[in-house]
């Protein structure tokens, strides 16, 4: 059986997005769902067994899975990312283009960004250790094993960063961004409201006319009260953690550049010696994000491009997968576990043992290409025969 998975929510969205055109958005979605066998040919079995999904209120249909095969499915196997992704929907809902929350951390007493795929469910959701702004703009996918989980209560949304950025600047301030209608008050005087397209910050001034002259030169004699001095506080101290995570991304990143300098091992014993490296989990997840930076269009090609950037032919020639032939085991290498949860990290439609299929047919063919132990051979046998070649046309032509 052959299967491929087009994503319940990605399908969803992509038929909000037409509707939405057509401002024939509902509040609420009915969904069907219905399986069931398609012939293809009279002359064989083969058929597919599609997923077909229904948003009723709406009347539009759509694939969510597809599984191809001889006969009827011998298991519900195929059924378990959907029936996960679906658990997941009705459980927490679809974030339709509300991509950014402003939340205030009910333990920590603070305000900020993060990433709708950060919500683990209502009032709570994943935080990471350190660079949280640079991961919430890249929309990074929370590390379940290294973030930490935090209750929070949500102040206000919006579709990107730097619109949720503003909101949070002025959350500082009011602690209410809840609805797009209200007006939040700052320092006494009303603001524009906050609502998705407008821009928090007006960028139009009136000019003061003659009579408002002693009003401002009263203004700029005043001196500031408390409450506003507690205000520029806050800001400050707000820019400061803004200017020092910046300056720990740069050493990291910086740092991170020079450990991962990676170059092919040109033989048994550099290849050990980065086995060794490997073993300490801070430089093994540093290598996968280094593999996951090369990528590849497909699995296979980014898992032979990681092979390559690990080793040469050479190396190779000395390693089958399980280790037959009197070879070493690459499967027994943390490399090998390395390199194939680079892959699936980067195509989540990749499977483990397809992996190791590519892997296993790149070691099998490195002795004969460039640098591997019979390539010499191969080019010497070629040669020759050439050669010979070459004495016999001559010989006919005398």
């Amino acid at each position: 059986m052959q299967y491929y998975n087009f994503g319940l929510q990605k399908k969803i969205i992509a038929q909000l997005d037409v509707f939405e055109e057509k401002e024939m958005l509902p509040k609420h979605l009915e969904l069907a769902f219905n399986i069931d066998g398609l012939p293809l040919f009279k002359s064989s079995k083969s058929c597919f067994w599609p997923v077909v999904g229904c948003i009723v209120n709406l009347k539009c249909v759509f694939c969510v899975c597809l599984t191809y095969g001889l006969s009827k499915p011998s298991n519900l196997d195929f059924l378990e990312d959907f029936i996960q992704e679906l658990n997941n929907i009705l459980t927490h809902g679809i974030f339709y283009k509300e991509m950014y929350f402003i939340v205030e951390f009910v333990e920590e007493k603070s305000v900020e960004v993060i990433h709708s795929s950060w919500v683990i469910s209502p009032g709570k959701c994943f935080w990471p250790k350190n660079g949280a702004r640079q991961k919430a703009r890249k929309e990074e996918i929370p590390d379940t094993e290294t973030w930490t989980t935090h209750k929070f209560r949500e102040l206000g949304h919006a579709d990107n960063y730097e619109k949720a950025s503003k909101k949070c600047f002025l959350a500082l301030d009011t602690s209410n961004l809840d609805s797009d209608s209200k007006e939040v008050t700052q320092g006494g005087k009303t603001t524009e409201n906050l609502q998705g397209d407008e821009d928090v910050f007006p960028t139009t001034h009136k000019e003061p006319g003659p009579n408002d002259k002693e009003n401002l030169l009263e203004s700029k004699q005043s001196r500031p009260n408390d409450e506003e001095e507690n205000l520029l506080e806050k800001k400050l101290n707000v820019i400061l953690e803004h200017v020092q995570e910046i300056n720990a991304f740069l050493k990291q990143s910086s740092s991170t550049e020079k450990e991962l300098e990676l170059h092919p091992a040109i033989s048994v014993d550099e290849l050990l010696e980065l086995e060794e490296r490997l073993l300490t989990r801070e430089y093994r997840n540093e290598v996968i994000k280094y593999l996951r930076r090369l990528g590849g269009s497909t699995a296979a090609e980014m898992a032979r491009g990681a092979m390559k950037a690990c080793g040469d032919n050479c190396v190779w020639s000395e390693f089958s997968f399980r280790g037959r032939k009197g070879k070493r085991a690459f499967c027994h290498l943390v490399l090998c576990k390395v390199i194939i949860k680079a892959c699936l990290k980067t195509h989540k439609q990749a499977d483990v043992k397809g992996l190791e299929r590519d892997i296993s047919e790149y070691l099998k063919h490195s002795p004969r290409k460039r640098g591997g132990s019979t390539y010499k051979k191969l080019d010497h046998s070629l040669s020759s025969s050439s050669a010979s070649t070459i004495f016999l046309m001559s010989s006919d032509s005398e």
